[in-house]
Order: C-alpha cells, then structure tokens, then sequence
C-alpha cells in the first residue's frame, strides 16, 4: 500500500492538492465548494492523527515488530484466526533495522487514518526527503498496516502544516462509520444521509452497491449553500 501510493504521488503533476481515494468512497460537496476549501486552507494538509475521536492503538508495537506473511492476507481461517492472535500477544521478531533508523534520526512513530489531501508543496519534500533518506522506507518493511503511520510519521518528522479541528469528524474531514456496523466501517446507504448531512465532510466511505447516480447528486447539493468552515 505504501508503495502503490508513492508511486501515485510520484506521477503526480500540477500546483493543488493531491487527494487519496478508494473506489469504496465517494464526495459529499459538489466540485465548487472542494475547490474553495482546499484553497482557503493555504497549504494546511488533511490527514488525521489519532486523538480521542477514535479508538487509541499502540502504534509502536505496530512498528517494532515483523509481522508473519499471515497478517497480510485475506483468507482468515479459523487457524489463521489463532496464529495472528497468537503473534499479536507475543510477538518476537524485532524490527531491528527499523528501530536503529528512528532512534539515529530522533523519529516518533504516529498513526492515524490512511486517507488525505496533500498539498503539492508537502507531496514535493515528502519525496525528496525519501529520495535523501532511503533508510526511512526500508525501515517500515514487514510492520503491521504501515500505510497507517508512514505517511504520518514523516509528515511530523518534516513538520508540515495541518488543518486541526477537534469539533470536525476527523482531520481528514472523511465520513467513517466504524460504530454502528454490522460491517466495519459500515457499508453506507441512504439511511445514512441525515449524518453524512450533518458531517460536513468532504468524502465518505465505504459505499453501497445501492447507490446510484441520483443519490450522489443529493449529496453533494446537500451542503452546497452551507460553509464548511
């Protein structure tokens, strides 16, 4: 995941913001007001960073280990169920290389939601830095869902800018259900239009096989008059 996304950026061209999506998501304010948004955000990038909005994971021991090929297939048998719970309670393959990198270079380990909007200036030093600094990719090699604290944890390294809103769903500004279930995240519908309504996000996920053209639309005109600020 972290190397398809680079690559991505790395093909990216033009002045803006590059923003990371699904084929699960979908927009909730027509093109006008995204527009209008990201350029009052002068630069401020939209990624969100664990806090007490969502559920705390111990993301060093996410980084610290090497996780078995197990963990990163979709087959999750009843055996497969009880060696990943195994490893997860004693887990003793240590991320060696990675460990050293961090300490050598005073890094902190973060974590938070995969999905953003980068600005160009931000996708530019991130990938130089990776460009100078090789060692940093590496050192994220067999860690646990590292798409959820690479990107992260460089962009607090490089102090980039953020946009912070601790009344907003997230600092992503992305509708994510990951309550009401039965799936997680939820499998959004139009029962879930009064919310996503309510959310002003620009994005939400993941969404319903039901939904259709018609309903899109409805979305995006629902917050069309409104500010999102």
């Amino acid at each position: 995941m972290v190397l398809a996304t680079l690559n991505l950026l790395r093909n990216h061209t033009g002045d803006g913001y590059v923003t990371l999506l699904s084929a699960d998501d979908f927009p909730l304010v027509d093109v006008s007001i995204l527009k209008d948004f990201l350029f009052r955000l002068n630069g401020r990038n939209l990624i969100h960073f664990q806090d007490n909005r969502n559920n705390n994971v111990d993301v060093l021991k996410r980084f610290k280990f090497i996780y078995p090929v197990i963990f990163f297939r979709k087959e999750n048998n009843f055996f497969t169920k009880v060696l990943k719970k195994i490893y997860s309670l004693y887990p003793f393959m240590i991320n060696d290389e990675g460990m050293v990198f961090i300490k050598n270079h005073d890094i902190n380990i973060y974590k938070g939601t995969q999905w953003f909007s980068l600005s160009s200036e931000s996708v530019s030093l991130i990938l130089d830095y990776l460009k100078n600094n090789p060692g940093f990719l590496k050192s994220f090699e067999g860690t646990y869902c590292p798409d959820e604290m690479f990107f992260h944890t460089l962009i607090m390294h490089l102090k980039l800018p953020l946009y912070h809103d601790k009344k907003r769903f997230n600092d992503c500004l992305r509708y994510i259900d990951w309550d009401s279930g039965p799936q997680y995240p939820k499998i959004l519908d139009m029962t879930d239009y009064p919310l996503l309504k309510k959310s002003k996000c620009l994005f939400a996920r993941k969404a319903s096989d039901s939904l259709n053209r018609d309903d899109f639309i409805q979305f995006t005109k629902a917050v069309k008059n409104e500010s999102l600020y």
